[in-house]
């Protein structure tokens, strides 16, 4: 059904179309043939007109050259010429190029246009020019039309050009009836072939429409198996695609079921983080409270009058009071940071100038822990970045390195310079953090040494921090165990050429001030 449908819709389309393209060329043939033909007559005789006339001015020198104009105009396009001398009788030159009769006749027109060509039944004007005009003129006797052109040339004589004009209207009907038998001939040769490549075309679909059929039932075995470089090729492919995605997207429905699960379980896991971290907060904060409350009321009772006991009870509740506040602290900033609270400002600066600093900063402290620093950057390289918060990650690991140092009890600080980025890695000797507890470092609260790290007063945020600041800087970072100790690590992105001359030169300038 769906065949024989498509074949008719194709064969008819076409029959409508080359019949109306027929009646077309029919109908400007006979309306626009007989005002072109004329046209084109008009333009050769105008054309002619125009090169006699330069030739005319200096007949005595042009004479040869105005026999072969006349000549190529004669046999070429059929166009006699004649030409008048001052005492109207012929000129030499154009009748020797026609017979003695037609000169004679062409002479007699000539003075009738002259004289009387208005008041002549069988002249119509086609063109009117300067010095001519174009006539249409119809001889009764022999039944034929002429174009005939006369006028004045530059030389002061008059001349006649004359052209027999076909009959245009009977060409027409024979052109017409040429046409139409070469249409109906192509017209039966063309149904054949439309036949032929309609049949390979619905052949295709017929197969498409039993894939279809097939995926309506949730069989999707079927493809297309088709080599047809075309719309149709096109459609099949993309029913081999719907298809594929149709079983796929069934196959993860028939999942569901466990994906739901799965996110039930990751429910209980995010409230069981959140009961976690609660835990986490309450135990950290029970110690120092503990502590506080505890020498406070010690104090209170006077268990002590010792000054230097007092004293150290006073120590000991300070000491945890900061432990605390701290604490608090970087939990505030890490709140803020991982709910975007606190924007980045990227900006350039030179890391390099920011890691001196830090180690100087920390150089007593380092000192008296008798810790060897080996600093492997250059005296300057410029990087774009949030620069408060690239020195919060710094201080964080150069802290974590001087509270975990043992062994050697040395620290190394390094810049690699990438292609667009650097790579600052800060390691120091000591014991390497166990291969199931990498991942975790980052973690709030989450302590490899738990005791180690109340020792120093450790709350387990500062490697949250970093992490926090590094994926809203969205670059990558890390940590890894090395033959002597652990690295840590992160990376920015290096500053472009032309900001980094800009800020040397603010940097120059304020020096000089």
């Amino acid at each position: 059904m769906m065949k024989s449908s498509i074949r008719t819709q194709i064969m008819t389309a076409f029959v409508a179309i080359l019949t109306l393209t027929m009646v077309l060329c029919i109908g400007l043939n006979n309306g626009l043939l007989k005002d072109f033909y004329y046209q084109k007559k008009q333009e050769k005789v105008v054309h002619y007109y125009q090169k006699l006339d330069q030739l005319t001015n200096n007949k005595s020198e042009n004479d040869s050259k105005v026999s072969a104009v006349l000549i190529s105009m004669r046999d070429a396009d059929n166009i006699s010429f004649i030409q008048t001398t001052s005492d109207w009788s012929l000129d030499e030159v154009s009748a020797n190029c026609v017979s003695n009769m037609q000169a004679s006749e062409l002479r007699h027109r000539l003075m009738q246009y002259i004289l009387v060509w208005d008041r002549m039944d069988t002249v119509t004007t086609l063109k009117q020019g300067e010095r001519y005009k174009i006539l249409k003129y119809y001889d009764p006797i022999e039944g034929t039309s002429y174009m005939d052109c006369y006028g004045s040339l530059s030389n002061g004589t008059f001349f006649l050009m004359s052209t027999p004009l076909e009959a245009v209207q009977d060409s027409a009907q024979i052109s017409n009836q040429f046409f139409m038998f070469t249409c109906l001939g192509g017209m039966l040769l063309a149904l054949i072939v439309i036949s032929v490549i309609s049949n390979r075309l619905t052949r295709p679909l017929l197969q498409l429409a039993e894939i279809a059929d097939h995926m309506a039932n949730l069989d999707f075995t079927s493809k297309y198996t088709g080599d047809l470089n075309n719309e149709i090729g096109l459609l099949g492919n993309s029913m081999n695609s719907m298809s594929e995605q149709l079983e796929s997207t069934i196959n993860q429905l028939q999942t569901a079921n466990e994906q739901l699960k799965k996110d039930i379980d990751e429910k209980i896991q995010i409230d069981e983080v959140r009961k976690e971290f609660l835990s986490n907060v309450s135990h950290e904060l029970k110690t120092p409270i503990a502590l506080i409350q505890g020498y406070a009321e010690g104090l209170q009772e006077g268990i002590s009058d010792d000054p230097e006991s007092r004293a150290f009870y006073c120590d000991v509740i300070v000491d945890e009071a900061k432990k605390m506040n701290r604490m608090v602290r970087k939990l505030l900033t890490l709140n803020h940071l991982e709910f975007g609270q606190d924007a980045l400002t990227e900006e350039p600066f030179d890391i390099c100038e920011m890691l001196t600093t830090l180690l100087n900063s920390s150089a007593l402290e380092m000192q008296k822990k008798e810790i060897k620093v080996i600093k492997q950057y250059p005296a300057s390289c410029m990087v774009i970045g949030d620069e408060f918060k690239i020195e919060e990650v710094c201080t964080n690991y150069i802290s974590n390195a001087m509270n975990h140092v043992n062994g050697d009890m040395r620290i190394c600080v390094t810049l690699e310079e990438q292609e667009d980025t650097v790579k600052i890695t800060v390691a120091n000797t000591g014991d390497p953090i166990p291969e199931d507890s990498l991942d975790k470092v980052w973690i709030k609260f989450y302590k490899v040494d738990k005791a180690r790290t109340r020792e120093y007063g450790g709350s387990g945020i500062g490697l949250s921090i970093v992490k926090a600041i590094m994926d809203a800087h969205k670059q990558p970072f890390g940590v890894y165990n090395t033959a002597e100790g652990v690295a840590f690590w992160f990376c920015l992105k290096k500053a472009p050429k032309e900001e980094t001359d800009v800020q040397e030169n603010e940097n120059d300038t304020g020096s000089m001030e």
